[in-house]
C-alpha cells in the first residue's frame, strides 16, 4: 500500500497531542509526509493570538511544528491555478440555499478553499473534517478519525 503525502487542515491540528505521537515516528522512519500549508499555519497562528492574548508565543507554535517533523507548504503559483479552476467549477454549480451567492460562499469558505486548491494541484491528501461543495475537488481526503483508523492499520502491518 503506497503511503499519502498528507495536508492538515486546521481543525484537525486541534489533536495536536495525538497527530505529534502518532505520525511523527512514521516521519522520521521515512513512511510517510505530512505538511501543514502556510495559510492553515496562519490561521492556526491567529487562533491562538485570539484565544491566549497577550500570552501568545508564536514561538511555541514554531516549536511545536519543528518537533513534529511536519513541514510547511507554501502557496504557490501550482496552487493558485488550481484555484482558478476550483473556483469556477463552484460558480458553475448550484450552491445550497445557505447562501445568497458565491461571493457569500468564498467567504466563508475561502481558507479551505485555498487548502482544497493545494491538495488538488498536488495530488495530496486533504485530512479535514469540514464539509462543502469545495471539497469535491479534492478525491483523497480523509477525515481525522479515517487518519486515526489508516494508523492502526499501519500498525498492525508492522
Amino acid at each position: 500500500m503506497s503511503q499519502p503525502t498528507l495536508l492538515l487542515n486546521t481543525n484537525v491540528l486541534w489533536n495536536w497531542r495525538y497527530l505529534r505521537q502518532h505520525l511523527t515516528p512514521l516521519i522520521t522512519a521515512q513512511r510517510l509526509q505530512v505538511y501543514i500549508p502556510t495559510i492553515v499555519h496562519a490561521e492556526r497562528i491567529r487562533q491562538y493570538a485570539q484565544a491566549r492574548g497577550e500570552q501568545f508565543a508564536l514561538r511555541v507554535i514554531q516549536l511545536a511544528i519543528t518537533d513534529s517533523k511536519f513541514e510547511l507548504l507554501p502557496f504557490e503559483t501550482i496552487d493558485a491555478e488550481a484555484l482558478a479552476n476550483i473556483w469556477l467549477a463552484i460558480k458553475n454549480n448550484t450552491l445550497s440555499n445557505e447562501f445568497e451567492d458565491v461571493e457569500s460562499y468564498w467567504q466563508a469558505h475561502r481558507l479551505d478553499i485555498l487548502l482544497c486548491a493545494t491538495a488538488h494541484a498536488r495530488g495530496y491528501t486533504l485530512v479535514t473534517d469540514d464539509t462543502g461543495i469545495h471539497f469535491e475537488a479534492v478525491p483523497r481526503r480523509m477525515t481525522f478519525l479515517q487518519v486515526k483508523n489508516y494508523l492502526n492499520e499501519l500498525v498492525k502491518q508492522d
